[in-house]
């Protein structure tokens, strides 16, 4: 019923706008018709009289007696009738006889309402009157019907055209609605001929948007509030069990532990604070120029074979490119280094680091020889606190963030990455961004 009401007013009001306006162009063109038609006119009047008072000055009559002869032939040329007055069947209208005395062209209305044209005769006492003359400013009916027709037929068009276009409002308005009660998996669904489609996919891309982040927004508050509890739980505990020993060396295994986990509650809201700064879409990157090989050998460096039991080579091909690249470097390294732990937990001796420059592009590959991860779970890793296994320990790798901190990392550098399989028989992570 909204639809409707809504419908016709619109409608309606566009109409009586198209009408108004149309009428008003119309009363301007007329004017200045006939304004510039009376002008005209005037002339060809004004040289008609004199046509008729040269005629009768050369006839070497007088007026009436010239005039008898020769009516006739200006009614044949002029094309209306003419007739002959005297001053004095006009005495009582002193206004009139001031305006011909004074040489003008006066008009009257006849009983009919047509107009009549006056002029005295030159050196005489004699009034020449011309018409009625037809009315050109009076509109054919042909007109008149014609512009009728012209607004009927664009009423129609309007009709036909606000009416899908109404409907696509009310069904954007209502999913609007919806959409502000909290059902965020509301769509638009419209003709995609729809003169408002595009507004339709920007809403639907809103929409998307809006759903994913309200969902990820829960999964991470769910998320966070276990990854929480489980230190503190384990801190809580060890707190009750140390204020009932005695002896000296459980209470340091016990303060020991405390320690640990406070370590891994500093931790966890490091990464959190980290992740949180990439979902700022204006982060500005601190872009640099680094050498790739030195800049991959200074993060590599870090890692200790003998203590982490996993040996990292690193193979680079720049192909004649330039060996320098363009990122920023505290980031970038930031993301290298979470895919590399990453990989140290889950290699079993070797992990391999391939650097391509191909194109003016940079194409990483960091790969280990572990158990490989699943083709359906690869989308997932990137998620936030996602791990494979099901345990939630500090021995499983990490909280579950590092992963996607380099995806955003990534991201913000205009790249992308993905997960497949390793040519060592594990995971293989590709990273590729403009260099």
């Amino acid at each position: 019923m909204m639809s409707k009401a809504l419908f016709l007013r619109s409608y309606l009001i566009i109409v009586f706008l198209i009408l108004a306006v149309g009428w008003g162009l119309d009363r301007i063109l007329v004017y200045y018709n006939e304004q510039e038609n009376s002008s005209s006119e005037k002339t060809q009047l004004l040289g008609s009289f004199l046509y008729i008072d040269t005629l009768i000055k050369h006839s070497g009559s007088n007026v009436e007696a010239a005039w008898e002869q020769l009516h006739r032939v200006f009614e044949k040329t002029l094309g209306f009738p003419v007739a002959l007055y005297q001053l004095s069947d006009f005495s009582a209208d002193k206004s009139f006889l001031n305006g011909l005395a004074s040489g003008q062209v006066i008009a009257l209305s006849n009983e009919q309402d047509a107009l009549v044209y006056y002029r005295k005769i030159s050196d005489s006492d004699h009034i020449v009157a011309l018409g009625p003359v037809e009315d050109r400013g009076n509109r054919p009916s042909s007109d008149i019907m014609l512009i009728a027709a012209y607004h009927l037929f664009v009423a129609v068009v309007l009709f036909f055209w606000l009416r899908p276009l109404s409907n696509d409002l009310h069904e954007l308005r209502t999913a609007a609605m919806h959409f502000g009660d909290d059902n965020f998996s509301t769509r638009v669904n419209i003709n995609h001929s729809s003169s408002i489609r595009p507004v339709a996919d920007a809403f639907n891309s809103m929409a998307r948007r809006i759903e994913d982040l309200v969902s990820a927004h829960e999964d991470l508050t769910h998320a966070v509030s276990h990854e929480l509890k489980t230190p503190l739980s384990r801190f809580k505990f060890s707190l009750e069990i140390m204020t009932n020993l005695d002896d000296s060396k459980q209470r340091q295994a016990y303060l020991q532990a405390m320690k640990d986990d406070v370590r891994e509650l500093d931790g966890l809201i490091d990464e959190m604070l980290s992740y949180a700064q990439f979902g700022v879409h204006n982060l500005k990157l601190n872009l640099e120029v680094v050498h790739a090989e030195d800049w991959l050998k200074e993060i590599i460096s870090q890692y200790n074979p003998d203590i982490n039991g996993v040996d990292i080579n690193l193979v680079v091909d720049t192909s004649g490119e330039a060996e320098t690249i363009r990122i920023d470097k505290h980031l970038m390294s930031r993301a290298i280094h979470n895919l590399i732990r990453n990989g140290l937990c889950y290699a079993q001796s070797q992990l391999l680091v391939t650097l391509q420059l191909v194109d003016g592009r940079v194409i990483l590959l960091i790969e280990d020889d572990g158990l490989g991860i699943p083709e359906q779970f690869r989308e997932q890793v990137f998620q936030p606190f996602s791990r494979l296994d099901s345990s939630r320990n500090r021995q499983s790798g990490g909280h579950g963030l590092g992963l996607a901190i380099a995806q955003k990392v990534i991201m913000q550098h205009g790249g992308s990455i993905s997960v497949g399989e390793s040519s060592l028989g594990g995971a293989g992570f590709k990273l590729n961004w403009p260099g």
